[in-house]
C-alpha cells in the first residue's frame, strides 16, 4: 500500500489512540508486525505555543519509519504550522490531521468531529497543512455528526480536492461519542435514503437508457425487479441485515422493507430531492404507499 510516495510494507497500521500509542507502546506494536505507527492526536496549539510537555509526545523510538504524526485543531494557520513543527523535529513520512475526535473538550473549541460540521473549514485545514509541509497529508474523520448529518462522503470528497494523500473513516457519528451504539435499522435505512439523495442524480432518459434505469434488464416472469436507485438502496439495506425487496407496478419501483418489526415502505427515488431526502417517501405505511403508486396484487411477494 502507498500513502502518497510513501510506501507501507504491510497491511497492519497502528491506529492513534490518546493516551495509549507512546514510543513504547509503539515499539511493541512494530516487533509485532505493525507496518506503520502515529502518535496519538497532539494539539496544535500546543506545538505552536512551544508547550515542552507536549513535545515530548513527538519523541520517536528509533528507526521508527514509516510514521506519522497526528495533530488536531481547527485554525488553518496554526495546524500549518504545528505541522511543518512536527516534521521538523521527528522526520514524520506523514502528518495525519485529527477530525474525528468526540471529546468534549476537543470539540467544544471547535476541534475534532465538529469539523464534521464545517466541511469547507475542514478542506481549509488540509490545504494550510499540504502548502506547510512536503510529505503526504491525511485525516481522520467520523460518519458523520448526528443522524441528521451522516456527510462523510462530501467531507471526504472535501478533503481529497483540498490535497488529502488518504482519508480514514471511524463508522460512527459524534453524537454516539467513543462507544458506537446500536442503531435501529429505522436509524440506519434513514441514513441511506438521505445518503442516496445526497449522492445520486436522476438521468431521465425517459426510456431504458437512463442510467437510472440501466438494471432494468434485468426482469423476473416479464417483470422489472429493479431500478439504479431501488437497487443501490436494497444492496445497502441487505448489507446490513435489513429484510428489503423491490415492489414493482407498470411504471415504477420502490422498496419494501422490514424495520424493527415494521413492514415499510421506501422510495428512494422520489424521495431524492437534491442534497436532502424527504421523509414523505420513507418508511411509508402499506396504505400511504398505494395511494402514491397502486400495484398488481400479484407484485406483492419477494421478486
Amino acid at each position: 500500500m502507498h500513502i502518497g510516495t510513501v510506501n507501507i510494507p504491510g497491511k497492519l497500521y497502528l491506529a492513534p489512540m490518546a493516551g495509549v500509542t507512546d514510543a513504547a507502546f509503539r515499539l511493541i506494536c512494530r516487533e509485532e508486525g505493525a507496518a506503520f505507527t502515529c502518535t496519538e492526536l497532539i494539539s496544535s496549539k500546543a506545538l505552536c505555543f512551544h508547550d515542552r510537555k507536549t513535545y515530548s509526545l513527538l519523541r520517536r523510538f528509533p528507526g521508527e519509519r514509516p510514521s506519522a504524526v497526528q495533530i488536531f485543531g481547527s485554525d488553518p494557520a496554526c495546524m500549518a504550522e504545528a505541522a511543518a513543527i512536527a516534521l521538523e523535529e521527528t522526520g514524520a513520512q506523514v502528518i495525519d490531521l485529527n477530525m474525528g475526535c468526540p471529546m468534549g473538550k476537543i470539540v467544544n473549541n471547535g476541534d475534532g468531529s465538529a469539523l464534521m460540521k464545517d466541511p469547507d473549514l475542514a478542506g481549509r485545514i488540509v490545504e494550510a497543512v499540504n502548502a506547510a509541509v512536503p510529505v503526504p497529508v491525511t485525516a481522520k474523520i467520523r460518519r458523520g455528526w448526528d443522524m441528521g448529518c451522516c456527510n462523510c462522503v462530501e467531507v471526504a470528497r472535501v478533503l481529497e480536492s483540498a490535497g488529502a494523500a488518504a482519508i480514514a473513516v471511524h463508522d460512527a457519528l459524534w453524537q454516539q461519542g467513543t462507544i458506537t451504539p446500536a442503531s435501529t435499522q429505522r436509524e440506519i435505512a434513514w441514513a441511506y435514503y438521505q445518503w442516496i439523495a445526497a449522492n445520486c442524480t436522476y438521468d431521465d432518459a425517459g426510456d431504458n437508457t437512463s442510467v437510472s434505469h440501466l438494471p432494468y434488464s434485468l426482469f423476473h416472469n416479464g417483470k422489472a425487479v429493479c431500478d439504479g436507485y431501488t437497487g443501490a438502496y436494497n444492496l445497502l439495506l441487505k448489507l446490513e441485515g435489513i429484510d428489503c425487496y423491490a415492489l414493482p407496478n407498470a411504471t415504477h419501483i420502490w422498496t419494501v422493507a422490514t424495520l424493527d418489526g415494521e413492514t415499510v415502505h421506501i422510495d428512494a427515488t422520489w424521495g431524492d430531492q437534491g442534497n436532502t431526502g424527504t421523509k414523505q417517501y420513507f418508511a411509508m405505511t402499506p396504505e400511504q404507499s398505494y395511494s402514491l403508486h397502486p400495484w398488481p396484487k400479484e407484485n406483492e411477494l419477494p421478486q
